[in-house]
């Protein structure tokens, strides 16, 4: 069974990595290899590795299919959907998933003909005076959508990859329109109850404490949770608690055995019919499935409550199975139903950890500290995972964790179920049993805190590389090994890896350059051997996202920057300075130079107005201001600060969102000072700027153009693109090719720049 199990996997990982889709027409071979693994068991690892290969194939095309045709991206639409899933509410904005069920173009005309080949699940935003919405709803609906598009940088996570992994075949928003009408609400349905559940317990606790951690725990609704509890939760290592998982589902089928096999055994005839132990197995499914249900049947409840089906049926059989043969089952049967399942977060680490609870029992003393060194092994094991996954990783979930398991597992966990439970008979008892597990969680939240501001409480580190994790993981299977195991000593050369694999800097006297995917805004990272420049931080889009924190950071911690030397911001709009305030708290930053006078930015920066003539050199490599000059007039746009970056034959422009006046500005002062092999379009290409004598003064051989997928300026404008290419220059947008990196100082003869998309393809990228 675990060969099998093996080749399925690796098979599926195989075939969901390529870097393009294959024809569908092949999975009927491959599929066909699944039935020799009966006939000839002896290859039964190659039939499973090719069945497993062409069944992601088929489950590959069958999303890939569904995907919003490009033709209509961007266009108003009326949809009728029905609703999935539970609705996210935010302050100030709705979201939540709908399956399509007809799809029609707006014409005045009214005479569109309705769209044959529907997407077949969308995720959409409604902000603004959004109505109450609850899963099952049918609605008619006035939306834009988009096709599966994310930001593309080193580091960053990958935001086409999640929705591939989700079904999502587009995005969108919900306009404003007279024809938004709900037509039909749905009766009774689990996520109508999981729902109701949520805003009962957010009208009641009204965001105080654990309200928002309270629906997380029972219900799998993590939307609710605050971003300042999520994040003690991820320092300290215990974000696990609150996704519902093996634990709890364990938790709760064990302690519903232990009482009805009890109970059972009160009664002999009964026990002459069925054997308490099995009556007690049988009784444990029936409250462990529910409590998946209210978790919305998430993998890793998928994997507990197969596994505990299988222990179930075994014991019904008198055939006992061994733990590995009954993991191995969960992770077929997860497999089949859903192939894309291996490129979620939750399938890994669910799956690591009973492997490596497995691995610690089988090899256990049954000593009291045993619980104690389990704990220790499972915070080992997931924290390469953690970081390869998420880039940062608990230093102090050992201890955390040994506080808040047994908290989280023989208190909150069963006090609200229970109380849950008794809202519907009792519903006074059921909301004092939820009031003291809100107050259970809001103690151990304060004590989360408290170990979160400890020294090195988390680390914040990119791996380099899958051959990084895969050593790193090899080292802590060699060190939990039994004493008596050889070659024990191993361990510390398969570390090596991890503390020894860097990325590697520019030689002295060159640079490089990155241009950061950023969506509609700028964000570059200037790089000589031993010092890092940031031009402008990207924006901040809301209290829970913004560029530096999903980009930015990632980027710097991926190539082992510690430090930003100087910060540039060239001037104070959103989209180029909105990620300052958290840089400021996240990061340590040198000084600052910037055209505007940043007294908003948190804490207080050390800065200098950026002006032109100021200059400086880092290993070989001249840094010189060029604009504005002292005293020099003009709007936010035109004052943006200007930089050019040069060694003895490369030269880098940066210039915001510089327009026709600077540009005339520049000229006029010392038009060879502006020559350059790659420029930063002025303004994303707007018709304000590139001029055709700024442009022939640059001469550059690449012209970058920073701009967000579909914005709603319209950039770059087609004209201005056809400006640069009427010069033979070769034009660039970080929308299509993701993060641009320049590094001149590669191989004579090879190009000075990777493009992040073409050097990372994958089948669910959407923009070629």
């Amino acid at each position: 069974m675990r060969i099998v199990t093996a080749g399925l996997l690796l098979g599926i990982i195989f075939a969901l990595y390529l870097p393009q889709q294959l024809p569908a027409s092949i999975h009927w071979v491959a599929l066909s290899f699944l039935a020799l693994i009966v006939i000839f068991p002896k290859g039964r690892f190659l039939w499973a590795f090719v069945g497993g290969f062409g069944l992601a194939v088929v489950q590959t095309s069958m999303v890939l299919s569904s995907t919003l045709p490009a033709e209509l991206e961007g266009v108003d639409l009326m949809v009728k959907l029905r609703v999935v899933g539970v609705p996210e509410q935010y302050d100030k904005k709705l979201r939540f998933m709908a399956i399509p069920l007809s799809m029609q173009p707006i014409d005045v005309t009214g005479k569109s003909p309705d769209i044959a080949v529907l997407p077949g699940k969308i995720r959409l935003s409604w902000y603004r005076n959004f109505p109450q919405m609850h899963p099952g709803d049918i609605w008619n609906l006035t939306v834009r959508l988009k096709r599966p598009h994310g930001f593309a940088n080193p580091g960053g996570f990958d935001y086409e990859k999640w929705l591939f992994s989700e079904h999502i075949n587009a995005t969108g928003y919900v306009r404003t329109s007279t024809r938004n009408q709900r037509l039909e609400t749905l009766g009774f349905s689990i996520d109508g109850l999981r729902s109701q559940l949520a805003n009962q317990m957010k009208d009641f606790f009204q965001q105080d404490g654990a309200s928002g951690v309270l629906p997380a725990l029972l219900l799998g609704i993590r939307s609710t949770i605050n971003p300042e509890d999520w994040k003690t939760l991820i320092q300290t290592g215990s974000n696990h608690l609150v996704a519902i998982s093996g634990l709890h589902i364990g938790l709760v089928a064990g302690l519903s055995y232990a009482l009805w096999s009890t109970l059972w055994s009160w009664f002999p005839r009964l026990c002459l019919w069925l054997p308490a132990r099995k009556a007690g197995m049988v009784a444990a499914l029936i409250p462990a499935t529910g409590y998946a249900a209210l978790a919305g049947f998430a993998v890793p409840t998928q994997r507990a409550l197969i596994m505990l089906t299988v222990v179930a049926v075994g014991v019904l059989l008198n055939r006992p199975l061994r733990p590995l043969s009954i993991l191995a089952a969960a992770l077929v049967i997860v497999l089949l139903l859903d192939s894309l399942a291996v490129l979620s977060p939750g399938f890994w680490l669910s799956f690591a950890a009973v492997a490596a609870l497995l691995f610690m029992i089988r090899n256990g003393s049954g000593k009291w500290w045993q619980g104690i060194k389990i704990q220790l092994l499972l915070s080992v094991v997931l924290l390469p995972l953690t970081l390869w996954l998420f880039n940062q990783g608990s230093l102090i979930s050992p201890l955390a964790n040994l506080i808040a398991v047994p908290i989280v597992a023989f208190i909150a966990v069963p006090l609200g179920l229970i109380g849950i439970a008794l809202i519907g008979l009792h519903i006074q008892a059921g909301w004092f049993l939820l009031t003291m597990t809100e107050t259970t969680l809001s103690l151990l939240l304060s004590l989360l805190r408290w170990l979160a501001e400890l020294p090195f409480a988390y680390w914040q580190y990119v791996l380099p590389s899958f051959w990084v994790l895969v050593a790193t993981l090899v080292a802590i299977i060699l060190l939990w090994m039994p004493q008596r195991m050889p070659g024990k000593w191993l361990s510390v050369i398969w570390l090596l890896p991890l503390l020894m694999v860097r990325p590697t800097p520019p030689e002295k006297g060159t640079f490089s350059a990155t241009f950061l995917d950023v969506g509609q805004g700028l964000s570059v990272v200037v790089q000589t051997t031993s010092h890092a420049l940031l031009f402008d931080t990207g924006a901040r889009f809301s209290d829970r996202f913004n560029a530096v924190d999903s980009v930015v950071l990632p980027f710097l911690r991926a190539q082992g920057i510690t430090k930003i030397d100087t910060l540039v911001l060239s001037h104070a709009d959103n989209d180029h300075a909105g990620g300052a305030n958290r840089l400021y708290r996240k990061f340590p930053i040198g000084q600052t130079l910037a055209s505007f006078q940043p007294n908003h930015l948190h804490p207080y920066p050390s800065w200098y107005e950026c002006e032109a003539g100021q200059t400086w050199v880092w290993d070989d490599v001249v840094f010189k201001i060029l604009h504005p000059s002292p005293g020099w007039q003009g709007a936010e746009n035109e004052r943006s600060c200007v930089l050019a970056v040069g060694d003895k034959t490369n030269r880098l422009l940066l210039t915001g969102d510089i327009g026709r006046k600077a540009e005339q500005w520049l000229l006029a002062l010392n038009p060879p000072e502006l020559a350059a092999k790659i420029l930063q379009v002025p303004h994303h290409g707007s018709r304000t700027s590139s001029t055709a004598g700024f442009i022939d003064a640059v001469q550059p051989d690449y012209a970058v153009f920073t701009v967000g997928y579909r914005n709603r300026f319209g950039f770059p404008k087609p004209d201005i693109v056809m400006r640069y290419h009427h010069r033979g220059i070769t034009t660039l947008r970080t929308d299509r090719t993701g993060a641009i990196r320049y590094r001149p100082d590669h191989k004579p003869g090879a190009t000075p720049l990777s493009l992040y998309r073409e050097l990372h393809r994958h089948i669910w990228q959407s923009v070629e």
